[in-house]
């Protein structure tokens, strides 16, 4: 009598083939979980100082954004102003400095 079943070697060798494809295939998708994460941290952050933006707009009775980059005004001040309207004073001046600097948002999004 015969029985159908795999040997040692069979179970072996197919474990050894998922787990390399599992390494390879691992780091690539939590590479692009971590990007994913990012972009959508950026995305939000942005979308809570365009907020701050329109709210500072409002309360300063400005016709656009220009009044954003008033010559009188230093970008610490400018940022210290949004922050208040959004009462996240630490991120509003961080994001706010980084925006200003550069321009990496506008990459990402």
């Amino acid at each position: 009598m015969r029985k159908n079943a795999f040997t040692l070697a069979e179970v072996l060798i197919t474990l050894a083939i998922v787990g390399i494809v599992a390494a390879m295939t691992i780091p690539t998708l939590i590479t692009k979980y971590k990007e994913r994460v990012l972009v959508n941290k950026v995305k939000e952050a942005h979308s809570l100082l365009m907020n701050a933006v329109q709210l500072y707009i409002a309360k300063n009775n400005c016709i656009n954004s220009l009044c954003l980059f008033d010559t009188n005004k230093t970008s610490d001040k400018v940022a210290y102003e949004l922050s208040t309207v959004l009462k996240m004073r630490k991120f509003a001046l961080n994001l706010t400095k980084m925006i200003l600097q550069t321009n990496t948002v506008n990459h990402i999004l």
